[in-house]
């Protein structure tokens, strides 16, 4: 049984995924039961949507060996990673320092300039994982029944000179002695017989061939129930569906009863009718299930 789990996430880190997901989970539809575990080589993450977000880049540039602090020196706009920065601010440090006469004053300069541009980009905001749990699920439905038969009663003893109810012909003559085993016995019969009734109504009547191998020689390739109220048999879902020549063989007892009527194959190319010519044994026919024709 395979079963589907979809859990979101603010992140696609495959850590906070495997923490929303369990291990195995319990499978039960009522009819099977089990246990699935979490097949990890299915996991499918996306996005679970998209917003605009904003922010800033910025980018700074140190220019040194400067005679002044003159702002010709810093340009106005620097480039990163393809995007064009403006300038926007500089910081003026002296790196150097010469006598004049009695006092010191700057003789080098570095800028330290400052590059900003306003940005905008495409955030997920969150994402969406699909996984599958694998597992054996079993039928909790009763497979069988088993009956225990308690006799209860005084044990009947035969006359003396009469048959023992072991010893005799009829198999419920021991049961006369005592109506509950009786009315037991009778009542195992009549399920037998109902039970064998069954199995005959719900018998196939109908068997469907293909040509084998050799001239004359037929392979048995499906079985069905026809009832002479409805005589058709539906060969559209047969596995495999045949091809070419197929042959209809309706069973004696069904036979006889539709003589002179219509039998119907529903087929996948249409349905093929044709006439029950006899009942004193199995009918056969013959057509092509490509074309609809049949076969004489």
């Amino acid at each position: 049984m395979t079963e589907t789990v979809t859990v979101e996430t603010s992140s696609d880190d495959l850590t906070d995924i495997l923490a929303a997901l369990a291990p195995s989970i319990p499978y039960d539809d009522g009819e099977y039961v089990g246990e699935l575990a979490l097949d990890h080589t299915t996991l499918t993450t996306v996005a679970a949507g998209y917003t605009t977000k904003y922010g800033t880049v910025s980018e700074t540039k140190v220019i040194s060996n400067l005679d002044r602090n003159d702002m010709s020196y810093v340009p106005a706009t620097t480039v990163k990673n393809g995007r064009t920065l403006s300038l926007a601010g500089v910081e003026w440090q002296v790196t150097g320092t010469d006598l004049v006469g009695e006092t010191l004053s700057p003789s080098s300069w570095q800028a330290v300039a400052t590059y900003t541009a306003s940005t905008s980009w495409q955030a997920a905001t969150g994402y969406v994982t699909t996984a599958e749990y694998h597992g054996e699920v079993v039928s909790e439905g009763i497979e069988s029944v088993t009956y225990t038969v308690v006799y209860t009663g005084a044990e009947t003893v035969p006359a003396e000179g009469g048959n023992s109810s072991s010893s005799g012909t009829n198999p419920l003559a021991g049961l006369a002695g005592s109506p509950l085993l009786a009315i037991g016995g009778f009542m195992l019969l009549a399920l037998a017989a109902g039970f064998g009734v069954l199995l005959f109504m719900r018998r196939k009547n109908v068997y469907v061939y293909i040509p084998g191998d050799r001239p004359r020689d037929y392979k048995l390739i499906a079985k069905f129930r026809a009832d002479e109220k409805y005589p058709s048999i539906d060969l559209r879902k047969a596995e495999p569906y045949p091809t070419g020549v197929v042959a209809v063989e309706v069973k004696r007892p069904l036979a006889k009863e539709l003589v002179g009527q219509n039998f119907t194959v529903q087929c996948q190319e249409g349905d093929y009718v044709y006439a029950i010519h006899r009942g004193d044994g199995d009918d056969w026919h013959e057509f092509n299930v490509d074309t609809l024709t049949p076969i004489t």
